[in-house]
């Protein structure tokens, strides 16, 4: 089966990730963000940050965040190492799913590990200052233990604010349900890779590896274990990948949004893009991308650093659409990098 690569596909695309339409109140906010769950806070933002739907929620540019805070208070969005290891949030319903889907074993533990695991199996909760007091560890090697057995899902955070000093727990005590409902780990691979399928419609096996974090050959036997199941098609080449093609739920009448979005990279809709798109700026330091209607078509550039920067240059790809919304564009990335603090000092190599 053949996809034309100007088909509709990337429009029902925006619609299964929200971006078509904001959603509001916090029934539709659960719903969407069981959709693209496991949703992270936004690249290079500081620890304890909530995770972030940036331009699905109505209201103001934060409401998504002021959601995922309150849900998060009440352990009703869990904090955990998911995808490759990475931060995110998932319903707490879904944790036994995602736990199994996502977990890395440990089939030894090291000296750093059996020191964390022993401190708390005697002490109980513990915030990081307190578990290096308890092992002596320096910070960055009690960190690696820390995060490796997150990993596992043998130790967990309660992270319900913005505090940086969250407690730390054993995942067994924290979530017993999701510690003893052993779901088989390719059942679960299978079900959280489709649920991410459905949302992307078309789908290669780099974007795959690059969402998950999953081992390329247990990414590729799992394409081909759905492919052979009827839940994935072939779509032949798309984009010069080949491709495969999930049975999606396409709206009514697709609308495509005429619009510019600033997106940072660790949004769900461009996590598995992103080495086609450091191949498209390989000899530009990104900052973010910029969503040009129904694609990335441009980039936000400059030095990222801890306190404010400047964005050096926007690049977009298409002239014609540089010169024809160069206010709209520079509109968007105002409102990401608002002034004085920041400054935009080119557009299109054309200094401001």
């Amino acid at each position: 089966m053949q996809i034309d690569a100007d088909s509709t596909w990337r429009t029902r695309q925006l619609a299964r990730h929200g971006l078509s339409r904001p959603v509001s109140g916090e029934d539709a906010f659960v719903e969407l963000f069981r959709r693209l769950q496991p949703v992270p806070p936004m690249a290079n933002s500081y620890p304890g940050s909530a995770p972030r739907l940036e331009h699905r929620v109505a209201g103001a540019t934060t409401e998504d965040a002021r959601l995922a805070d309150e849900l998060r208070a009440t352990h009703r969005l869990i904090k955990g190492r998911y995808f490759g290891g990475r931060v995110g949030y998932v319903w707490m319903e879904d944790l036994p799913l995602f736990a199994a889907a996502c977990r890395r074993p440990l089939q030894r533990f090291n000296d750093r590990q059996q020191a964390v695991v022993r401190a708390f199996e005697v002490s109980g909760p513990l915030s990081p200052r307190q578990l290096r007091e308890q092992t002596g560890l320096p910070h960055k090697l009690l960190m690696g233990a820390v995060n490796r057995l997150e990993e596992a899902f043998i130790v967990c955070e309660d992270q319900t604010d913005e505090a940086w000093d969250r407690p730390l727990h054993l995942f067994e005590r924290e979530w017993p349900e999701a510690h003893e409902a052993h779901i088989d780990p390719l059942v679960a691979r299978k079900q959280v890779f489709m649920r991410w399928a459905e949302n992307d419609i078309v789908v290669t096996m780099e974007g795959a590896t690059l969402l998950t974090g999953w081992p390329k050959r247990q990414t590729a036997s799992l394409l081909l274990e759905l492919l052979k199941e009827g839940e994935l098609l072939d779509a032949g080449v798309v984009d010069a990948a080949p491709a495969y093609l999930a049975q999606d739920k396409p709206s009514t009448n697709p609308e495509v949004p005429k619009t510019v979005r600033v997106m940072h990279r660790d949004d769900p809709l461009v996590r598995p893009m992103l080495s086609e798109l450091k191949r498209r700026y390989s000899h530009l330091e990104v900052l973010k991308y910029l969503l040009i209607d129904d694609r990335i078509g441009g980039a936000v550039c400059g030095h990222w650093r801890i306190s404010p920067h400047d964005v050096e240059d926007i690049v977009i790809d298409d002239e014609e659409v540089a010169v024809e919304r160069r206010a709209e564009i520079l509109q968007a990335v105002l409102a990401s990098y608002p002034p004085p603090e920041r400054q935009i000092l080119q557009f299109a190599g054309e200094p401001l």
